[in-house]
Protein backbone atom coordinates (compact mmCIF):
# COMPACT_ATOMS: atom_id res chain seq x y z
CA UNK A 1 0.00 0.00 0.00
CA UNK A 2 1.13 3.48 -0.48
CA UNK A 3 1.75 6.31 2.52
CA UNK A 4 -0.62 6.24 4.79
CA UNK A 5 -1.53 8.85 7.42
CA UNK A 6 -4.50 10.72 7.43
CA UNK A 7 -7.98 9.92 8.90
CA UNK A 8 -9.33 9.06 6.17
CA UNK A 9 -6.33 6.31 4.73
CA UNK A 10 -6.79 4.70 8.01
CA UNK A 11 -10.39 4.19 8.04
CA UNK A 12 -10.33 2.92 4.51
CA UNK A 13 -7.53 0.40 6.05
CA UNK A 14 -9.25 -0.32 8.97
CA UNK A 15 -12.25 -1.39 6.37
CA UNK A 16 -10.22 -3.96 4.62
CA UNK A 17 -8.43 -5.48 7.68
CA UNK A 18 -12.26 -6.20 9.35
CA UNK A 19 -12.82 -9.47 8.47
CA UNK A 20 -16.28 -10.26 10.27
CA UNK A 21 -16.46 -14.05 9.20
CA UNK A 22 -13.03 -14.71 10.51
CA UNK A 23 -12.70 -18.01 12.89
CA UNK A 24 -9.80 -18.09 15.17
CA UNK A 25 -6.98 -20.75 13.86
CA UNK A 26 -4.49 -22.87 15.93
CA UNK A 27 -1.82 -21.35 14.95
CA UNK A 28 -1.32 -17.70 16.09
CA UNK A 29 0.10 -15.63 12.87
CA UNK A 30 -2.96 -16.84 11.29
CA UNK A 31 -5.26 -15.19 14.09
CA UNK A 32 -3.64 -11.77 12.29
CA UNK A 33 -4.05 -9.58 9.33
CA UNK A 34 -1.28 -8.61 7.42
CA UNK A 35 -0.70 -5.13 4.88
CA UNK A 36 2.63 -4.54 3.16
CA UNK A 37 2.66 -0.75 3.40
CA UNK A 38 5.68 1.29 1.92
CA UNK A 39 6.18 4.06 3.57
CA UNK A 40 8.94 5.92 5.45
CA UNK A 41 7.44 7.01 8.60
CA UNK A 42 5.39 3.76 8.86
CA UNK A 43 5.67 4.16 12.79
CA UNK A 44 3.65 7.28 12.30
CA UNK A 45 0.98 4.99 10.37
CA UNK A 46 1.33 2.54 13.60
CA UNK A 47 0.08 4.94 16.02
CA UNK A 48 -2.73 6.45 13.29
CA UNK A 49 -3.73 2.57 13.11
CA UNK A 50 -4.06 2.83 17.08
CA UNK A 51 -5.74 6.02 17.38
CA UNK A 52 -8.84 5.69 14.78
CA UNK A 53 -9.28 2.33 16.37
CA UNK A 54 -9.44 4.34 20.38
CA UNK A 55 -11.47 7.38 18.47
CA UNK A 56 -13.83 5.77 15.75
CA UNK A 57 -14.19 2.31 17.32
CA UNK A 58 -15.10 2.69 20.73
CA UNK A 59 -11.64 1.07 22.76
CA UNK A 60 -9.97 2.42 25.50
CA UNK A 61 -10.60 5.97 25.34
CA UNK A 62 -6.80 7.69 26.59
CA UNK A 63 -4.35 4.64 27.65
CA UNK A 64 -2.28 4.40 24.02
CA UNK A 65 -1.09 8.18 24.46
CA UNK A 66 1.61 7.18 26.97
CA UNK A 67 3.25 4.96 24.50
CA UNK A 68 3.38 7.46 21.41
CA UNK A 69 6.93 8.74 20.59
CA UNK A 70 5.65 12.63 19.61
CA UNK A 71 8.19 13.91 16.94
CA UNK A 72 9.87 17.09 18.62
CA UNK A 73 10.34 20.20 16.50
CA UNK A 74 14.49 21.17 16.05
CA UNK A 75 15.83 23.47 18.68
CA UNK A 76 18.05 26.63 17.14
CA UNK A 77 21.54 26.33 17.52
CA UNK A 78 21.32 22.26 18.92
CA UNK A 79 22.32 19.69 17.08
CA UNK A 80 19.46 17.64 15.21
CA UNK A 81 21.39 15.06 13.62
CA UNK A 82 19.88 12.49 16.07
CA UNK A 83 15.92 13.16 15.06
CA UNK A 84 15.19 9.85 13.58
CA UNK A 85 12.85 11.49 11.21
CA UNK A 86 15.16 13.95 10.20
CA UNK A 87 17.69 11.48 8.43
CA UNK A 88 18.53 11.73 4.75
CA UNK A 89 17.40 7.72 4.10
CA UNK A 90 20.08 5.60 2.59
CA UNK A 91 19.78 2.59 0.42
CA UNK A 92 22.47 0.08 1.28
CA UNK A 93 22.62 -2.94 -1.53
CA UNK A 94 24.95 -5.72 -2.52
CA UNK A 95 25.68 -6.79 -6.24
CA UNK A 96 27.89 -8.92 -7.70
CA UNK A 97 28.79 -6.06 -9.93
CA UNK A 98 29.58 -2.76 -10.06
CA UNK A 99 26.51 -0.82 -11.76
CA UNK A 100 27.01 1.30 -14.78
CA UNK A 101 27.34 5.20 -13.48
CA UNK A 102 28.89 6.76 -16.63
CA UNK A 103 26.65 9.41 -18.29
CA UNK A 104 24.69 10.18 -14.87
CA UNK A 105 24.42 14.13 -13.72
CA UNK A 106 27.30 14.65 -11.16
CA UNK A 107 24.47 15.91 -8.56
CA UNK A 108 23.16 12.45 -8.70
CA UNK A 109 26.75 10.55 -9.28
CA UNK A 110 28.26 12.72 -6.03
CA UNK A 111 25.74 10.44 -3.63
CA UNK A 112 26.19 7.63 -5.05
CA UNK A 113 29.48 5.03 -3.39
CA UNK A 114 30.69 1.64 -4.88
CA UNK A 115 33.12 -0.61 -2.95
CA UNK A 116 34.42 -3.53 -3.74
CA UNK A 117 34.83 -6.40 -1.06
CA UNK A 118 37.20 -8.84 -0.71
CA UNK A 119 34.74 -11.42 -1.63
CA UNK A 120 34.29 -9.64 -5.06
CA UNK A 121 30.72 -8.50 -4.14
CA UNK A 122 30.39 -5.00 -4.80
CA UNK A 123 28.65 -2.81 -2.18
CA UNK A 124 26.09 0.31 -3.15
CA UNK A 125 25.27 3.33 -1.12
CA UNK A 126 23.09 5.80 -2.15
CA UNK A 127 22.16 9.05 -0.06
CA UNK A 128 18.78 10.16 -0.52
CA UNK A 129 15.89 9.58 -3.21
CA UNK A 130 16.69 7.80 -5.80
CA UNK A 131 15.51 9.17 -9.28
CA UNK A 132 14.82 7.15 -11.87
CA UNK A 133 17.84 6.53 -14.52
CA UNK A 134 19.89 5.27 -11.18
CA UNK A 135 16.88 2.52 -10.37
CA UNK A 136 17.54 1.28 -13.83
CA UNK A 137 21.02 1.04 -14.06
CA UNK A 138 20.97 -0.76 -10.54
CA UNK A 139 18.17 -2.66 -11.47
CA UNK A 140 19.93 -3.76 -14.44
CA UNK A 141 22.78 -4.44 -12.95
CA UNK A 142 21.53 -7.78 -11.70
CA UNK A 143 18.26 -8.77 -10.14
CA UNK A 144 18.40 -9.16 -6.36
CA UNK A 145 16.78 -9.86 -3.35
CA UNK A 146 17.24 -8.63 -0.04
CA UNK A 147 14.01 -8.20 2.35
CA UNK A 148 14.59 -5.34 4.68
CA UNK A 149 10.91 -4.22 5.27
CA UNK A 150 9.67 -3.80 9.13
CA UNK A 151 6.94 -5.26 10.50
CA UNK A 152 4.48 -3.56 13.17
CA UNK A 153 1.60 -5.53 14.64
CA UNK A 154 -1.58 -3.59 16.04
CA UNK A 155 -3.66 -5.71 18.64
CA UNK A 156 -6.39 -6.08 21.09
CA UNK A 157 -5.03 -6.84 24.57
CA UNK A 158 -8.59 -7.28 26.62
CA UNK A 159 -10.15 -3.74 25.98
CA UNK A 160 -7.01 -2.17 25.42
CA UNK A 161 -5.51 -1.10 21.98
CA UNK A 162 -1.57 -1.85 21.67
CA UNK A 163 0.91 -1.80 18.94
CA UNK A 164 4.66 -2.97 18.82
CA UNK A 165 7.73 -3.38 16.47
CA UNK A 166 8.24 -6.70 15.44
CA UNK A 167 11.57 -8.02 15.90
CA UNK A 168 13.16 -9.93 12.50
CA UNK A 169 13.32 -13.10 14.18
CA UNK A 170 9.56 -12.77 14.73
CA UNK A 171 8.00 -11.72 11.42
CA UNK A 172 6.11 -14.22 9.13
CA UNK A 173 8.50 -15.83 6.78
CA UNK A 174 6.15 -16.01 3.38
CA UNK A 175 8.84 -17.47 1.64
CA UNK A 176 8.04 -20.70 3.08
CA UNK A 177 4.81 -20.90 1.08
CA UNK A 178 4.25 -23.15 -1.24
CA UNK A 179 3.46 -21.47 -4.31
CA UNK A 180 2.74 -24.32 -7.26
CA UNK A 181 4.47 -22.66 -10.32
CA UNK A 182 7.25 -24.04 -12.37
CA UNK A 183 10.33 -22.34 -13.48
CA UNK A 184 8.93 -23.11 -16.98
CA UNK A 185 5.61 -21.40 -15.99
CA UNK A 186 7.02 -18.26 -14.57
CA UNK A 187 9.39 -17.79 -18.16
CA UNK A 188 5.94 -17.73 -20.17
CA UNK A 189 4.12 -15.51 -17.44
CA UNK A 190 8.00 -13.26 -18.37
CA UNK A 191 7.25 -13.42 -21.93
CA UNK A 192 3.83 -11.95 -21.96
CA UNK A 193 4.72 -9.56 -19.27
CA UNK A 194 7.81 -8.31 -21.71
CA UNK A 195 6.58 -8.42 -24.95
CA UNK A 196 8.92 -6.09 -26.90
CA UNK A 197 7.72 -4.50 -30.22
CA UNK A 198 11.24 -5.45 -31.98
CA UNK A 199 11.80 -9.45 -30.27
CA UNK A 200 10.15 -12.40 -31.69
CA UNK A 201 8.56 -14.05 -28.97
CA UNK A 202 11.06 -17.62 -29.35
CA UNK A 203 13.41 -15.27 -28.81
CA UNK A 204 12.03 -13.65 -25.87
CA UNK A 205 10.71 -16.36 -24.42
CA UNK A 206 14.05 -18.35 -24.45
CA UNK A 207 15.32 -15.36 -22.78
CA UNK A 208 13.13 -15.69 -19.82
CA UNK A 209 13.69 -19.07 -19.56
CA UNK A 210 17.14 -18.51 -19.40
CA UNK A 211 16.78 -15.58 -16.84
CA UNK A 212 14.87 -17.96 -14.41
CA UNK A 213 18.02 -20.41 -14.71
CA UNK A 214 20.47 -18.23 -13.92
CA UNK A 215 18.92 -16.80 -10.80
CA UNK A 216 18.08 -20.36 -9.48
CA UNK A 217 21.11 -22.09 -10.57
CA UNK A 218 24.14 -19.94 -10.27
CA UNK A 219 22.51 -16.98 -8.32
CA UNK A 220 20.50 -19.21 -5.93
CA UNK A 221 17.48 -17.40 -5.37
CA UNK A 222 14.45 -19.72 -4.14
CA UNK A 223 12.08 -20.00 -7.09
CA UNK A 224 9.19 -19.44 -4.59
CA UNK A 225 10.82 -16.22 -4.31
CA UNK A 226 11.24 -15.16 -7.36
CA UNK A 227 7.39 -16.31 -7.72
CA UNK A 228 6.68 -13.48 -4.81
CA UNK A 229 8.79 -11.16 -6.43
CA UNK A 230 7.58 -11.90 -10.07
CA UNK A 231 6.62 -8.12 -11.21
CA UNK A 232 9.97 -6.81 -9.64
CA UNK A 233 11.63 -9.72 -11.85
CA UNK A 234 9.34 -8.82 -15.12
CA UNK A 235 10.50 -4.50 -14.35
CA UNK A 236 14.17 -6.43 -13.88
CA UNK A 237 13.75 -8.14 -17.49
CA UNK A 238 12.44 -5.21 -19.18
CA UNK A 239 15.14 -2.94 -18.42
CA UNK A 240 17.66 -5.78 -18.98
CA UNK A 241 16.90 -6.20 -22.52
CA UNK A 242 16.42 -2.11 -22.70
CA UNK A 243 20.10 -2.51 -21.47
CA UNK A 244 21.64 -5.02 -24.38
CA UNK A 245 19.55 -3.31 -26.97
CA UNK A 246 21.28 0.10 -26.21
CA UNK A 247 24.44 -1.74 -26.32
CA UNK A 248 23.47 -3.26 -29.96
CA UNK A 249 22.43 -0.24 -30.91
CA UNK A 250 25.76 1.91 -29.58
CA UNK A 251 28.22 -0.79 -31.28
CA UNK A 252 26.17 -0.61 -34.90
CA UNK A 253 26.59 3.24 -34.40
CA UNK A 254 29.86 3.25 -33.72
CA UNK A 255 30.20 0.41 -36.75
CA UNK A 256 28.51 2.34 -39.12
CA UNK A 257 30.12 5.46 -38.09
CA UNK A 258 32.87 5.55 -37.30
CA UNK A 259 33.98 1.92 -38.39
CA UNK A 260 36.62 1.48 -41.07
CA UNK A 261 34.94 0.70 -43.33
CA UNK A 262 31.91 3.74 -43.04
CA UNK A 263 31.23 5.72 -45.73
CA UNK A 264 29.86 9.16 -43.95
CA UNK A 265 28.16 12.21 -45.73
CA UNK A 266 26.55 14.88 -44.74
CA UNK A 267 23.53 16.08 -46.45
CA UNK A 268 21.29 19.63 -45.90
CA UNK A 269 18.34 18.48 -47.84
CA UNK A 270 15.13 17.94 -45.46
CA UNK A 271 17.49 19.29 -42.51
CA UNK A 272 17.37 22.50 -40.45
CA UNK A 273 16.98 25.76 -42.06
CA UNK A 274 17.02 29.37 -41.01
CA UNK A 275 13.23 30.13 -42.43
CA UNK A 276 9.84 31.03 -41.11
CA UNK A 277 9.01 27.86 -39.01
CA UNK A 278 7.82 27.77 -35.27
CA UNK A 279 10.09 28.77 -32.47
CA UNK A 280 8.45 26.97 -29.43
CA UNK A 281 10.42 28.38 -26.48
CA UNK A 282 8.99 27.66 -23.10
CA UNK A 283 10.38 30.67 -21.75
CA UNK A 284 12.30 33.87 -23.06
CA UNK A 285 15.35 36.13 -22.37
CA UNK A 286 14.44 38.77 -20.17
CA UNK A 287 17.91 40.97 -19.63
CA UNK A 288 19.10 44.22 -20.48
CA UNK A 289 21.58 43.56 -23.17
CA UNK A 290 19.65 43.59 -26.70
CA UNK A 291 20.92 41.28 -29.33
CA UNK A 292 20.58 42.28 -32.76
CA UNK A 293 21.38 39.49 -34.83
CA UNK A 294 19.27 36.89 -32.92
CA UNK A 295 16.74 35.09 -36.15
CA UNK A 296 13.86 35.73 -34.55
CA UNK A 297 12.19 38.26 -32.28
CA UNK A 298 12.85 37.20 -28.71
CA UNK A 299 16.25 34.86 -27.46
CA UNK A 300 14.37 31.26 -26.11
CA UNK A 301 15.38 29.72 -23.21
CA UNK A 302 18.34 31.98 -22.22
CA UNK A 303 19.32 33.42 -19.07
CA UNK A 304 20.61 36.83 -18.55
CA UNK A 305 23.84 35.91 -16.87
CA UNK A 306 26.53 33.04 -17.10
CA UNK A 307 29.11 31.27 -19.15
CA UNK A 308 26.41 30.63 -21.99
CA UNK A 309 25.08 34.15 -22.16
CA UNK A 310 28.53 35.19 -22.69
CA UNK A 311 28.79 32.96 -25.56
CA UNK A 312 26.07 34.90 -26.84
CA UNK A 313 26.79 37.64 -26.56
CA UNK A 314 29.97 36.62 -28.47
CA UNK A 315 28.12 34.91 -31.52
CA UNK A 316 26.05 38.32 -31.85
CA UNK A 317 28.93 40.62 -31.64
CA UNK A 318 31.55 38.59 -34.39
CA UNK A 319 31.35 40.18 -37.40
CA UNK A 320 31.55 37.00 -39.27
CA UNK A 321 27.78 36.01 -38.11
CA UNK A 322 24.76 36.84 -40.06
CA UNK A 323 22.30 35.86 -37.56
CA UNK A 324 21.58 33.01 -34.79
CA UNK A 325 19.44 31.58 -32.20
CA UNK A 326 19.43 29.95 -29.47
CA UNK A 327 18.61 25.98 -30.24
CA UNK A 328 16.37 24.77 -28.42
CA UNK A 329 16.55 21.39 -26.57
CA UNK A 330 14.07 18.28 -27.07
CA UNK A 331 12.26 20.05 -29.93
CA UNK A 332 13.08 17.49 -32.81
CA UNK A 333 11.34 19.29 -35.41
CA UNK A 334 12.00 23.24 -35.39
CA UNK A 335 15.45 22.73 -34.25
CA UNK A 336 18.67 21.39 -34.95
CA UNK A 337 20.30 17.86 -33.53
CA UNK A 338 22.26 15.17 -34.79
CA UNK A 339 21.93 11.52 -33.31
CA UNK A 340 24.53 9.85 -31.18
CA UNK A 341 24.41 6.49 -29.60
CA UNK A 342 21.59 7.32 -27.10
CA UNK A 343 19.44 10.29 -28.18
CA UNK A 344 19.56 13.55 -29.87
CA UNK A 345 22.14 16.08 -29.19
CA UNK A 346 21.17 19.49 -29.54
CA UNK A 347 24.07 22.54 -29.72
CA UNK A 348 23.61 25.57 -27.77
CA UNK A 349 23.71 27.89 -30.34
CA UNK A 350 23.40 27.55 -34.64
CA UNK A 351 24.39 30.15 -36.66
CA UNK A 352 24.62 30.99 -40.48
CA UNK A 353 28.03 32.50 -41.18
CA UNK A 354 28.30 35.77 -43.95
CA UNK A 355 29.60 33.08 -46.06
CA UNK A 356 27.03 30.98 -46.25
CA UNK A 357 28.23 28.32 -43.77
CA UNK A 358 26.10 26.53 -40.95
CA UNK A 359 27.97 26.54 -37.25
CA UNK A 360 26.97 24.85 -34.51
CA UNK A 361 28.27 25.75 -30.91
CA UNK A 362 28.02 23.68 -27.73
CA UNK A 363 29.15 25.26 -24.76
CA UNK A 364 30.70 22.84 -21.54
CA UNK A 365 32.01 24.43 -18.30
CA UNK A 366 34.94 22.96 -17.09
CA UNK A 367 34.13 19.82 -15.42
CA UNK A 368 32.07 18.76 -18.43
CA UNK A 369 34.23 19.10 -21.10
CA UNK A 370 36.28 15.93 -20.69
CA UNK A 371 33.61 13.75 -19.99
CA UNK A 372 32.53 11.02 -22.35
CA UNK A 373 28.87 12.78 -23.19
CA UNK A 374 31.05 15.62 -24.37
CA UNK A 375 33.67 13.32 -26.23
CA UNK A 376 31.07 11.74 -28.39
CA UNK A 377 29.44 15.06 -28.93
CA UNK A 378 32.32 16.27 -29.99
CA UNK A 379 33.25 13.52 -32.12
CA UNK A 380 29.95 13.19 -33.86
CA UNK A 381 29.90 16.98 -34.18
CA UNK A 382 33.62 17.09 -36.07
CA UNK A 383 32.12 13.86 -37.97
CA UNK A 384 29.41 15.90 -38.97
CA UNK A 385 31.29 18.98 -40.03
CA UNK A 386 34.16 16.99 -41.44
CA UNK A 387 32.33 15.31 -43.92
CA UNK A 388 29.94 18.59 -45.32
CA UNK A 389 32.34 19.55 -47.73
CA UNK A 390 33.24 22.94 -46.53
CA UNK A 391 29.73 23.77 -45.58
CA UNK A 392 29.43 23.15 -41.51
CA UNK A 393 31.79 24.22 -38.86
CA UNK A 394 31.36 22.99 -35.30
CA UNK A 395 33.06 24.25 -32.18
CA UNK A 396 32.74 22.36 -28.26
CA UNK A 397 33.55 25.93 -26.67
CA UNK A 398 34.36 26.42 -23.28
CA UNK A 399 35.96 29.08 -21.27
CA UNK A 400 39.80 28.20 -21.70
CA UNK A 401 40.36 25.66 -23.87
CA UNK A 402 44.03 23.24 -23.96
CA UNK A 403 45.13 25.88 -26.29
CA UNK A 404 45.33 28.43 -23.44
CA UNK A 405 42.55 30.26 -25.79
CA UNK A 406 39.28 32.51 -24.50
CA UNK A 407 36.27 31.75 -25.49
CA UNK A 408 36.08 34.34 -28.21
CA UNK A 409 39.37 33.47 -29.77
CA UNK A 410 38.31 29.86 -29.77
CA UNK A 411 35.09 31.25 -31.93
CA UNK A 412 37.28 33.64 -34.34
CA UNK A 413 39.49 30.67 -34.81
CA UNK A 414 36.57 28.15 -35.83
CA UNK A 415 34.57 30.61 -38.59
CA UNK A 416 37.81 32.02 -39.83
CA UNK A 417 37.89 31.09 -43.85
CA UNK A 418 38.99 27.53 -44.60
Amino acid sequence: MANIGSATDIEQFLAVWRMPYAEKRSQAALNRAYAHVSSPRFGEGAKALTDTLVEKMGFEPDEAAGVIEQRQAPLPGLDNNGDLFARVPVLLETLDAAPDLSGLAPEIAERVQVETRDDGTVTVTVKGEIPQELEQRLVATIFAIHENAERWEVDLRGEKVIYKHLEQSAQLDIGLLKLDWTDLQLSRWLDKECRQPDVTQPVLLEFCRKTVAYLTTTRGVALNDLLRFKFQLAKAVQQKVAAYRQQAFAANYQTFLFGAQAQVTTSFADGFAFDNRPYPAAWFYSGALQFKKHFFGGVGELKASGEEFECAKLLDAAPQVKFWIRNLSQKPDTSFWLQTSTDRFYPDFVAMLQDGRLFAVEYKGEPYVTNDDSREKTNLGELWAGNSGGKAVFLMAEKQDKKGRSLKEQIAAAVAPG
